[in-house]
């Protein structure tokens, strides 16, 4: 059995219908859909890699939070974005609200708190293939 999950909205499903994916490809401005949170990708990964212990299995698990633009998780400390100053030369795919970063310290430590979300991600994954391990005889 083979498995691709391309499906980037927040209610699994909802992207397979063509009238919304016709949508996101024309309106979303620069295919914003096209990211999950740590959170959404584990919520669909972890339980496929439970379900299929007993299977000899390849996943695939692409975790979309070091790639920019960096949200902010809600337990940090870091603040606003200063926006105030030289603006940066951020990609042209980052929304208008992200663009207008001007702070490179900001960025850098926006960057660390997301590394810190995507390593708890990862540990949340080894966890489900060490009890797929274990389960094996």
């Amino acid at each position: 059995m083979a498995v691709y999950d391309d499906d980037f909205g927040r209610l699994a499903g909802v992207q397979s219908l063509s009238l919304v994916k016709v949508y996101n490809q024309v309106a979303v401005k620069e295919h914003a859909l096209r990211e999950r949170p740590a959170a959404q990708v584990l919520a669909r990964a972890v339980p496929w890699i439970t379900a299929h212990r007993d299977e000899q299995m390849f996943a695939f698990v692409h975790f979309y939070d070091a790639h920019g633009p960096y949200d902010q998780p809600s337990n940090t400390d870091l603040g606003p974005p200063p926006t105030t100053g030289a603006l940066l030369a951020l990609p042209p795919y980052w929304p208008g609200r992200d663009r207008a970063i001007t702070s490179t310290d900001w960025l850098t430590r926006a960057y660390d708190n997301e590394l810190v979300v995507l390593d708890a991600a990862v540990g949340h994954v080894l966890d489900a293939l060490g009890r797929h391990s274990t389960t094996r005889s």
